[in-house]
């Protein structure tokens, strides 16, 4: 009887001679491959087996080594049919032994490896730990008893096996991701350096797209003032061709609605002409530009009045100014109940001008003051044009490097604050300014 005691005992130290050879070979494994060749050939003297299969998963990735005959099958991805066998092991967590009719009878194993005559029994060890599940089934012709007696081998192959497949597996995710970091690199690189070209090209595609805009609507405006004329001209003589005063009154209507179309085209002519001619700077007087606008006035009760630096003089478009004041004249004298009275005081302050501009008309409600400057917003019942004049004049105030605030529309009338860079004569050259905290110490004032 000591005799095959002592054989058994020899060959379980043989066993775990091999298993540690094992556990010192594994560690030197670098990938997959290595893996299933040392599975291949070291397998066989740690364990009976006739088929010896492990399913590993990690994250989404799924990978499968299948033994046999001293050769390894490596698999990746959950197309292997015996995938969902090994996935069903894994929710129970329990070691399940098969005899060959079980097998037989087993829905899962049915036309599978492990559905070999010469199987007659199975052993699945599954294993779920924190990151990934691992399962190793072996196949033996001996019955359940032998197959058994391996399961200590077993679970100390599954350690042993788990922690590197682990360990390979985020190696080969960081190498990964580290690949993907380069190919944007890579990208990002490739994108700098054609980046300022390409902006370079569309920024210029733009401008030229702008310009042909711009000479359309210029053209387009000034074209359409043409029949306009002639419509006010016909309007002129029709009248003096009678004397009937109800036609009389029919052409004066007529010529308000044509004029207020002309003053309309005019300021949509006036915005793309100076677009084209931004450049033509020269030096005056703001009090002058405020003057000849006066002189022009259909509605001689109005009342200007200028105080502060008059005689200060300003290097600047001298049309766009005027236009600005335009603009805003006609705006007073169309909101006023009375004679219109306009304010205007200029003062210089950090190489600017500030202009206060007054009136004493009806006043903007506060429920529209944020959308005054519209385009084609008209705020009253009273409006009478486009709702293009406040638009105008803060585009051309911005074309001058300026701005326009509201201060105050109330019932007292409506007060404007204007901010206009000048060159100082002296010196010749452009002083720049914070606007914005100008405009707050004027409002503190």
């Amino acid at each position: 009887m000591e005799e095959p005691f002592d054989q058994v005992q020899n060959i379980q130290r043989l066993r775990y001679e091999a298993f540690s050879k094992f556990a010192t070979a594994i560690n030197h494994c670098n990938d997959f491959n290595a893996v299933g060749i040392l599975l291949a050939g070291q397998i066989k003297f740690i364990i009976d087996t006739f088929l010896f299969r492990v399913y590993f998963k990690f994250d989404q990735t799924h990978l499968t080594f299948t033994i046999s005959r001293g050769s390894c099958s490596l698999h990746f991805g959950s197309d292997d049919r015996i995938v969902p066998f090994d996935q069903d092991a894994l929710i129970r967590q329990l070691p399940l032994f098969f005899g060959r009719q079980d097998i037989e009878q087993h829905s899962l194993l049915s036309k599978t490896l492990f559905y070999n005559s010469k199987i007659n029994s199975l052993i699945v060890l599954p294993v779920k730990n924190i990151g990934y599940d691992i399962s190793l089934t072996n196949a033996v012709p001996s019955d359940n008893a032998m197959a058994k007696s391996d399961l200590k081998f077993l679970k100390l192959i599954s350690d042993l096996l788990g922690n590197k497949l682990y360990q390979l597996s985020l190696v080969e995710k960081v190498a990964n991701k580290n690949l993907q970091l380069e190919q944007k690199n890579i990208e990002i690189n490739d994108l700098n350096l054609t980046l300022e070209d390409r902006v370079n090209l569309r920024t210029s595609e733009l401008k030229q797209a702008n310009l042909e805009l711009q000479s359309l609507f210029y053209s387009a405006t000034h074209d359409f003032r043409t029949p306009v004329t002639n419509i006010l001209g016909l309007v002129n003589l029709g009248e003096l061709c009678t004397e009937d005063q109800d036609i009389l009154l029919l052409f004066d209507g007529c010529r308000q609605a044509v004029s207020n179309l002309d003053k309309t085209l005019r300021k949509l002519n006036s915005m793309s002409f100076y677009e084209n001619h931004y450049n033509d700077f020269e030096e005056f007087r703001i009090s002058d530009v405020i003057k000849d606008v006066s002189h022009t006035l259909d509605n001689k009760n109005v009342s200007i009045i200028i105080s502060g630096q008059c005689d200060g003089v300003i290097l600047s478009h001298k049309r766009m100014l005027s236009s600005i004041f335009e603009n805003l004249v006609e705006n007073s004298m169309v909101f006023c109940r009375q004679n219109p009275e306009i304010k205007i005081n200029i003062l210089s302050q950090n190489g600017d001008y500030i202009i206060h501009y007054s009136d004493n008309g009806i006043g903007i409600s506060d429920a529209i003051t944020n959308k005054i400057f519209n385009m084609f917003y008209r705020g009253s019942e009273l409006s009478r044009g486009s709702g293009l004049g406040l638009f105008v004049v803060k585009k051309l105030l911005r074309h001058l490097g300026g701005n326009i605030t509201l201060e105050k529309g109330t019932d007292c009338g409506t007060i404007f604050h204007l901010i206009l860079p000048f060159y100082q004569s002296s010196q010749g050259k452009y002083t720049s300014l914070n606007r914005a905290s100008i405009l707050e110490s004027l409002k503190k004032s």
